[in-house]
This record gives C-alpha cells, sequence and structure tokens, in this order.
C-alpha cells in the first residue's frame, strides 16, 4: 500500500495540472506543494492518501482525483495533539533512502528559523533509540564511581543530610520549572565539585555546569541555546560565545510528561550546531531533564541513543556520579578527536608517508558535510616539511560503513597509475586509545538497542497549522474543476499504480543503527571544483579526463557510482595539460567482480546529478557504468543553467522524493524540448557550450529516451570524449580569434590617437 501511494502521489506531482492547481492553504501556492508534503508523510500515515489510489484503480474522473487531493491536503492540515505518555509509533517504516553523504548545506549567513533548524534535524536523523544501557558505559568511561558514592554519603549524612531517602533532595525547587532547576543544577555541581575536592583521592575538575548564554551563540545560524551546557572549567563564563567552547548539553522541562520526541528532537538540533561548529567531533554527550525524570544521551554518526529513565529524586546517587563524571572527563571521554593536536596554533596529525613519520598541519577546510548520521566528510588542505621544503595535500576525514572498500580501491586506483586521480600518499583507519576508532566498538561499547524502543523523528512539514487551510480561497490559480484535464491522465496514473502493486514490501520495524568507521587519507594533488573555471575550453578538456579517469577506473574492476558535481575537479597544478581533470571520491565506487552485495542503501549517488534509471528503480538498483555517463551528462548540464532560471528551481524542488526527481528528468530530456528548455534556462556565461551539451544529449539520450540495454556500450566513453574534446578545442579557437580581434582593435585605436 506505501509503495502504492507512493506512485501515485509521485505521478501526480509530476503532472501539469498540479503547477496551475491553488493551494487551499495559500494562494501564493501551488498544490503541487502539498503534494510533496504528503509524501513526506510516508509511510509514517497513509490512511488519507488511499482514497485517492482508489480514485485513480477505478478510473475516476480528473475531477475526483484532484478532489481526493484536496481532501487529503485538508486531513494533513488539521492539528495533530500528541499523548502525553510515550509510546511506539502506530505506522512503521523503512528506512529512507539517503543520497551520498550529508548535503553541503547552503547558508545565508541569516539566523534559521525553529523550523529551518527542525527540518536540518529531520534530513540528518531518522530515529531515536531509548532505553539504551548507557548508564554502565558512561559509568567505565567516566571512572569516578568511588569517588561519586563518597560524595553522595556527604549528602546523606548530618543532622540535617541534603538527601534523604525515600523523599529525594530537600532542595528541589517545588515548581521545578526550568529556571528554578537550571539553577538547583549549577549549585548541585559545585556542591559536588566541592565535596569531591576535599577526598583523598580528589579527581581532577576539568567541567563546570553554567545557564547557556540567553543571546544566540556564534558559530552557526541556529539562533536558540540550550538551556544549560558543560564548558571548559577554566572560562569566565561572560565569555561563553560560540558552538566550539560547548562541550556537552543540558535540556530541562518542568514536566515528567515532556520525556517525549519533541524534548529529544529539540537536543539533537542542538547536538547539530555542535557538530556544524566544532569539526573534530567524534560524539555528543547530553542529557535531558523533565522534571525530576533524567536520561543520558549520546549522538554519534550512526544516530541518537537515549538511556532508561531515572528520577533523581529516588536515585539520588547516579544523579551525583552522573554529574561528577561530566565534571571530570577528558576531551577525548567528551567526544573529541584526540588524534588532531596543535602545532604553532594550527590543528595537525602525524601519518606514515613514504615510510617516515610527518606532521601534517591543517590550513583551511575545503569543505564540509556536517551532520549526525552521515559520512561526515572533511577535506582540509594542509602541509608537510621535507627538507625545508614544504609541500601541499589534501587530507579527508570521514565515517564510512565498513563494507566500503574506499583504501582498499584507492590503493588499487594509485597501483594502476590512473593519471586523471589525485595520488595517494596514505590511507588508514584512525586509532583511538590503540583501537580502531568505530562506532559500534570504540564509541559505543557495543551497547545493543531493543527492537521496540525507538521513535521515527517527525517531519516538521507535516505540522501545518489549521488556521492555513481555511485562509481565503479567492486565488487567482484555477481550481480542480476548472482545469479541463483529460481522461486519459487517470487512466495513465492508475497503470502505473497497478504496476507496482506486486511489488509491496512490508516493514516493521527500523533497521538497527549501523556502524561506521573513522577514516582519513591524505593525497598529493590539489583541486578547484569544476564548476569555477574560468575557461569554457579547460572546463570542456577537464570533463573528458574525468571521463577518462572513470574509465581506466573501470578498467580496473572499479565503479564509481557517485559521479556529482562535487567529485569533479581542476587541478590547481596546470603544469600538466594531461592531468587537468581529477575525478575524486571512492566512497560509494565497488568492485565489480566482487561476488557478494555490499549490503548497503539500494540508490547510491547524489540525488540531482543520479540516472533516471537509478532514480526510479524500475529496473532495480543495479548500478552500471552508463548511470556514471549519464550522471557526467547532468552534471555539465547543471552547470550550464542558470541559478535563478525556472529549470534550477523545479529541478531542486524535485530531488526531496527521487522517483519525482526521476519522472521531471524524463520530461526535460524530450526529444522536442530539450534543445530550447537549454537554450532558455542556459547562463549567459555558458552560451557556447550549448551546441556541446545538445550533441552529448543525443548520445546520452538517443532520441530523447533512456538507454534500455546496459553494459553493452563501452564505445560511449570515447563517443562522450571526443564530443567534449571537439568543442573545447573548438571554443579555445573562437576565444583566439576573439583575442585577435580585440588585439587589432586596440591597435587601430593606438595609431588613430598617434
Amino acid at each position: 500500500q506505501q509503495i502504492l501511494c507512493d506512485s501515485a502521489l509521485s505521478s501526480l506531482l509530476a503532472t501539469f495540472t498540479s503547477r496551475h492547481l491553488s493551494s487551499p492553504k495559500s494562494p501564493s501556492l501551488t498544490l503541487r506543494h502539498d503534494i510533496i508534503e504528503l509524501l513526506q508523510t510516508l509511510p509514517n500515515d497513509i490512511s488519507h492518501i488511499k482514497p485517492i489510489v482508489d480514485c485513480i484503480l477505478t478510473h475516476s474522473s480528473d475531477v475526483q482525483i484532484w478532489n481526493s487531493v484536496y481532501q487529503a491536503v485538508a486531513k494533513l492540515s488539521r492539528p495533530h495533539t500528541p499523548t502525553a505518555s510515550e509510546s511506539k509509533p502506530d505506522a512503521v517504516f523503512a528506512t529512507p533512502v539517503r543520497e551520498s553523504s550529508a548535503a553541503a548545506k547552503h547558508t545565508t549567513g541569516l539566523p534559521k528559523s525553529y523550523n529551518e533548524v527542525n527540518i536540518d534535524v529531520y534530513q540528518n536523523l531518522d530515529t531515536i533509540w531509548y532505553d539504551v544501557d548507557l548508564y554502565n558505559v558512561f559509568s567505565e568511561s567516566a571512572a569516578v564511581t568511588s569517588e561519586a558514592n563518597q560524595v553522595f554519603e556527604n549528602f546523606t549524612s548530618g543532622q540535617e543530610p541534603l538527601y534523604i531517602e525515600g523523599q529525594g533532595w530537600r532542595n528541589w525547587p517545588t515548581n521545578a520549572k526550568e529556571e528554578s532547576v537550571s539553577t538547583w543544577l549549577q549549585e548541585m555541581a559545585s556542591r559536588i565539585t566541592q565535596l569531591s575536592q576535599t577526598l583523598p583521592s580528589a579527581p581532577l575538575i576539568r567541567q563546570k555546569l553554567i545557564s547557556s548564554p540567553r543571546k544566540s551563540l556564534d558559530g552557526t545560524e541556529n539562533r536558540y541555546s540550550p538551556d544549560v551546557v558543560i564548558v571548559d572549567a577554566a572560562l569566565n563564563n561572560d565569555d561563553i560565545n560560540h558552538w566550539n567552547q560547548i562541550l556537552a548539553l543540558i535540556e530541562l522541562k518542568n514536566e515528567a510528561r515532556l520525556d517525549g520526541i519533541s524534548t529529544r528532537v529539540q537536543l539533537a538540533r542542538y547536538a547539530l550546531q555542535m557538530f556544524k561548529a566544532q569539526h573534530h567531533r567524534r560524539f555528543i554527550l547530553g542529557l535531558t531533564l523533565c522534571g525530576s525524570k533524567m536520561r543520558l544521551w549520546s549522538l554519534d554518526h550512526s544516530g541518537m541513543l537515549g538511556s532508561t529513565q531515572i528520577d533523581i529524586n529516588t536515585d539520588g546517587e547516579k544523579f551525583v556520579s552522573i554529574v561528577l563524571g561530566f565534571l571530570t572527563m577528558d576531551r577525548v571521554l567528551l567526544g573529541l578527536d584526540p588524534t588532531i593536536t596543535s602545532k604553532d596554533g594550527c590543528p595537525s596529525f602525524n601519518a606514515t608517508i613514504d615510510g617516515q613519520s610527518q606532521c601534517i598541519i591543517l590550513d583551511s577546510i575545503i569543505s564540509r558535510q556536517y551532520g549526525i548520521m552521515c559520512r561526515s566528510t572533511t577535506c582540509w588542505r594542509g602541509h608537510y616539511n621535507v627538507d625545508g621544503e614544504s609541500i601541499t595535500v589534501v587530507v579527508k576525514d570521514s565515517w564510512q560503513a565498513p563494507e566500503r572498500q574506499e583504501e582498499e580501491l584507492l590503493q588499487r586506483a594509485q597501483e594502476r597509475n590512473i593519471a586523471n586521480m589525485p595520488r595517494l600518499l596514505c590511507a588508514y583507519t584512525v586509532q583511538v586509545n590503540n583501537t580502531d576508532d568505530d562506532i559500534m566498538g570504540n564509541i559505543r561499547k557495543n551497547t545493543s538497542v531493543q527492537h521496540d524502543k525507538w521513535h521515527k523523528v517527525p517531519n516538521p512539514l507535516c505540522s501545518v497549522n489549521s488556521s492555513d487551510s481555511q485562509k481565503s480561497t479567492t486565488s487567482k490559480k484555477r481550481t480542480a474543476s476548472e482545469v479541463g484535464a483529460t481522461e486519459s491522465s487517470s487512466k495513465r496514473l492508475a497503470r502505473n499504480a497497478k504496476a507496482i502493486k506486486s511489488n509491496k514490501k512490508p516493514h516493521s520495524s527500523p533497521l538497527l543503527p549501523m556502524n561506521r568507521v573513522h577514516k582519513r587519507a591524505v593525497f598529493r594533488d590539489v583541486g578547484s571544483p569544476i564548476y569555477k573555471e574560468e575557461s569554457l575550453s579547460i572546463l570542456l578538456e577537464s570533463f573528458a579526463q574525468c571521463i577518462k579517469a572513470h574509465k581506466s577506473l573501470l578498467d580496473a574492476g572499479i565503479l564509481h557510482r557517485d559521479i556529482s558535481i562535487g567529485n569533479l575537479l581542476i587541478n590547481q597544478d596546470r603544469s600538466d595539460p594531461s592531468r587537468l581533470g581529477l575525478l575524486i571520491d571512492l566512497d560509494h565506487a565497488v568492485d565489480i567482480n566482487r561476488t557478494s552485495p555490499s549490503g548497503l542503501a539500494v540508490r547510491t549517488g547524489t540525488f540531482l546529478f543520479m540516472s533516471i534509471d537509478i532514480l526510479s528503480g524500475h529496473k532495480g538498483f543495479q548500478h552500471s557504468f552508463m548511470d556514471d555517463l549519464e550522471s557526467f551528462f547532468w552534471v555539465l548540464f547543471w552547470v550550464c543553467l542558470d541559478p535563478k532560471s525556472s529549470l534550477v528551481s523545479e529541478l531542486e524542488q524535485n530531488t526531496r522524493l527521487p522517483t519525482g526527481l526521476a519522472t521531471y528528468k524524463q520530461g526535460v530530456i524530450v526529444l522536442n524540448s530539450f534543445e530550447g528548455k537549454l537554450r532558455d534556462n542556459c547562463a549567459l556565461k555558458y552560451k557556447p557550450l550549448i551546441p556541446c551539451v545538445i550533441e552529448l544529449w543525443r548520445v546520452v539520450f538517443p532520441k530523447g529516451l533512456t538507454w534500455e540495454t546496459k553494459n553493452v556500450n563501452h564505445d560511449m566513453y570515447q563517443k562522450m570524449m571526443d564530443i567534449l574534446k571537439k568543442h573545447a578545442a573548438r571554443i579555445q579557437k573562437e576565444d583566439k580569434l576573439v583575442e585577435q580581434d580585440n588585439k587589432g582593435k586596440g591597435q587601430a585605436q593606438e595609431g588613430e590617437e598617434k
């Protein structure tokens, strides 16, 4: 049923009608906007979408179909009142397909709204697991159990003990309001600090608890701050103004019933800001305190885990142990990367290159993809010195699935001496505490989750205010009954829905958290994004060389599978014309000769540049070199488009749903309209590339269609390279003629002046 609903909505989304019907929520929006929101509710709730499917399958009129869509939107817009108790979601869900990595965020520098930040969390975290045995892991790491017991004994002894068994903390605020609890927490942390320092084996106090500054913290666009933060004990409270100073988080709520999904998403929102501001974060710890109910939380690049709930008034000893642990833990236990140290005020690390240990200085960030559940790939420009010579390098740091073979594939590419790939100096698994740094073993200490203790992170786009749905109906756009759509469209939708009816795959629970391994690689060559190249002839030549590198990889048994605008570079060293183009990133590459499946998510790549077949999934998700060659086309096509054009806007809007993007792309490549669309939407600077793109389109999409047969068209490589090189030579020749003409005009003008 879920697949039927997905197919029905995707088909409606691709229709001309959806772009011209008005939204019932706002005259400035089209119904297409509402259909996207309906798609975002899948598979959490399909009850309101079933009538749409029924209308399509029974060949109802277009008016009836579109009226059923309006009714579904109206139901979606009704406010939902959450229950006070914590329970498993009514609907189960399949793990959502993710793109190749966390999206590189485009930022405006303006503070983000509350809802925008919630969308960021939704895109970075799909499942929150709770009732996990985190306390034992925390206690073993903090190693203050004995000291905490002694401190707690001080609270329970004397004529007026601060803690009374069966009653709790005598100084606990009666109203439990957030400000009162914040003050109480800081007071208790201060008491625990003072008492711990009177012990024979007094632990070193490294941190302190403070109320978060009411002003927004620098370092991200998020204007919101957590209630209480844990920071370096040596910092002056007035000097705390940046997210990179925060070591751990505490979120407060005044009632126990608020210990639910909303509070947890709020904590995740703050953790996301920490991951963004702190480049060397492995994981983040936090606490939620709802009334007197406390949970410990850990967020890493495999997701979010929460402990069982304790009441600090009935388990005071555990509360003291947790607070003392946070006050004394070193930076490694708090989640920072100990392999990154400082030299001359710059971050650095040691790596073995050509058998010698080298200190590599990290000078600046080239690119960074921050997030929670992601690879968190960071690329640095750095250098190291050999015999007085500074050697520039690129350092790639990422958290990869263990099934990924990038290190092995990079070594193989290096052995084949593939010219148009960065030269690999070293690649290895990062070691922390003399152990491979992975999430399940080194960070989570093999802590397991319970299959029935999880939340699906809600989609904030589905939380529409009911009043919005009742707003003005005097839209200038036509309503459903005014659009004279033909009967054939409903029949076509019915055929599409029936075609996949046999493919229903129910899911009873989310996939268990996947492991990730901390990897680091150092490369010799530094590149710039191909779309930033000013010379169009060099841009095309570099494209051709990247395709050549892809063919060389394929000959070595490696299929790239993630051809995207960020993975095609132009070498900053232009001394060798045959090494202008650089193809990078084998994160999603596979050994085509292997016999076992990777076990990873089905679609692979970056949605915007993915082939139509992979996006649609009609032929399964078996990736071919032809899919990558199609991706090369989409990258060049995207480079040519004017950022302000309608085509760019529509492509970006469709990236939310892969099947919708596939349908839209099919409309772009249609035989009789492609050239017109390209000319109308091409940026002025890239107009000279139009003949090249059209010629590539004719080869990649013969007769405006995708290829029916794959893996038998290896001559496609040479055809595409020949086209790119031919037009690179043409543009270079035209540029020289223009240069000569300008030079001649300049000389003539100079002669006239004389």
